[in-house]
């Protein structure tokens, strides 16, 4: 079972913690749901900083500043995006979910795939959860837009790679 370098636990632990019923991909019947569970997961916390992204966008309009509403709108119409593919994935009729047993290398990588996805929520939640859209400056608020961005690009990245994985050649 794949381990998180230097913590020594199974990452499918560390998953389950924050998605409850994670099975992890081991066994065959269990793939689908574990599937499902995460993606529910991932839509609803996504779905959830959408709304904030939404309120942070309105409070800045309602102060007259467009200019600082600006990038908070267009990070809430990228996550938007993202909870889309989440709700309508292209892999659900691949292999992935037939194949027995699957490569090792294939569940470690699909693993920390998924890690990195939570940990990216996490990064998001945690620059919303502090944000003051009168109390920034315009040059505070787009360094905050930019980190938030990377955020939202590293789990878009985590996301292609794991939907990759699951797409993908399935030789061992």
């Amino acid at each position: 079972m794949a381990k998180v370098e230097g913590m020594g636990e199974p990452v499918p632990d560390l998953i389950q913690r924050q998605v409850h019923g994670y099975a992890g991909y081991s066994v065959q019947g269990q793939r689908r749901e574990t599937d499902e569970l995460l993606r529910a997961h991932l839509t609803r916390r996504l779905e959830q900083l959408a709304a904030k992204l939404g309120g942070a966008v309105a409070h800045a309009q309602n102060l007259g500043a467009e200019q600082l509403s600006e990038p908070l709108a267009r990070l809430q119409r990228k996550v938007c995006t993202i909870c889309g593919g989440l709700q309508a994935p292209a892999y659900l009729h691949s292999l992935f979910f037939d194949r027995d047993p699957l490569p090792a290398q294939m569940l470690q990588s699909l693993y920390e795939s998924e890690l990195a996805l939570l940990r990216e929520v996490g990064t998001l939640d945690e620059e919303l959860a502090d944000l003051e859209v009168a109390s920034l400056s315009q040059a505070d608020l787009e360094e905050r837009a930019l980190r938030m961005g990377d955020a939202v690009d590293a789990f878009n990245q985590a996301l292609f790679e794991r939907e990759s994985l699951l797409l993908g050649d399935m030789a061992d």
